[in-house]
């Protein structure tokens, strides 16, 4: 299993990361917060992702952990590499809610 998370807050670090290493996944991790993400990267050993543009290949999963007014544009981000990456075949998962009451 491989996922990508993006983020590198608090879920991130205390809940999806552990989760994901009790799975024995193959982990990649983009943030904003380029030192948080650097450091959870090297705590956890899991692999850093300095651009979105540059997928991993045989992604299972996509995590987003970010705040939720950013994940329309983050998922535009995403779709803006459709022509390298089949995402029919990649689960999104959305730690925060988008829709409102």
């Amino acid at each position: 299993m491989k996922y990508l998370i993006v983020g590198s807050g608090k879920r991130a670090e205390n809940h999806i990361i552990p989760s994901l290493i009790n799975l024995h996944a193959e982990i990649f991790i983009f943030g904003r917060n380029a030192k948080k993400t650097r450091e959870l990267s090297s705590i956890y050993k899991i692999s850093l992702l300095e651009d979105l543009s540059k997928l991993p290949h045989n992604l299972d999963g996509i995590i987003l952990s970010i705040p939720s007014e950013s994940i329309i544009s983050l998922i535009i981000t995403l779709l803006d590499n459709k022509d390298n990456y089949d995402f029919k075949k990649i689960v999104l998962y959305l730690d925060t809610p988008i829709i409102g009451p």
